[in-house]
């Protein structure tokens, strides 16, 4: 699973030359150390972590580079496998910025998720 690209609010667009995401358990995201996933299971894959950099939370990503994002901006995150053809995923990640606590942050998360069609896709 790679991290294609993301797109903040005003339409800011940021890519990244998909780096690999980080998989729960796995000390660092490695694209030539892959992490299997058999068909019909599931794996748990961390995004980012919700950070305090005043006055607003915001997402920070983990690729290995300092970025963090606000509310409202949608990843295009791109799964694959060896067998399958890519499948694109538009994640969008919401929460209040302007709370004080993290209980309030997490409170307020709201995910979306929409699979992306081949031929929606631009470069």
């Amino acid at each position: 699973m790679l991290l294609d690209r993301c797109v903040q609010p005003d339409g800011t667009s940021t890519i990244f030359g998909s780096p690999a995401l980080a998989w729960m358990g796995v000390s660092a995201p490695n694209e030539h150390e892959p992490v299997v996933v058999f068909a019909g299971a599931w794996r748990v894959i961390t995004l980012g972590d919700l950070v305090h950099e005043r006055p607003a939370w915001r997402l920070k990503i983990r690729l290995g580079v300092p970025k963090s994002f606000g509310t409202g901006t949608t990843y295009r995150l791109v799964v694959g496998s060896d067998e399958a053809d890519a499948r694109f995923y538009d994640v969008t990640v919401g929460w209040r910025e302007d709370v004080g606590s993290v209980k309030e942050v997490y409170n307020s998360l709201a995910v979306g998720i929409d699979e992306v069609q081949p031929d929606e896709i631009s470069v």
